[in-house]
């Protein structure tokens, strides 16, 4: 079990972004918006915009290629929700 927090989330990132299971432009989308989120913790526009990128990861679990990309947009998603 790995902690829920964003040095696991970029792991899942890394791993996601290797297997092109995510847009490049998505990928740094996720990572800016992480980072905004790190260095101001109670902006909470930031925070919203961030879960509704989760509930997108979320969606896209359910298409994804394989069974691990699944699973890591999924729990992806739990960590930055």
């Amino acid at each position: 079990t790995w902690p829920s927090n964003f040095v696991v989330a970029r792991a899942y990132l890394d791993q996601l972004a290797r297997s092109g299971a995510l847009a490049p432009q998505r990928l740094a989308g996720l990572t800016a918006a992480m980072a905004k989120v790190e260095a101001a913790p109670s902006d909470k526009k930031e925070a919203a915009r961030l879960k509704t990128m989760g509930t997108s990861l979320d969606k896209d679990a359910a298409t994804a290629r394989t069974p691990a990309d699944a699973d890591r947009l999924r729990a992806l998603a739990a960590i930055i929700k």
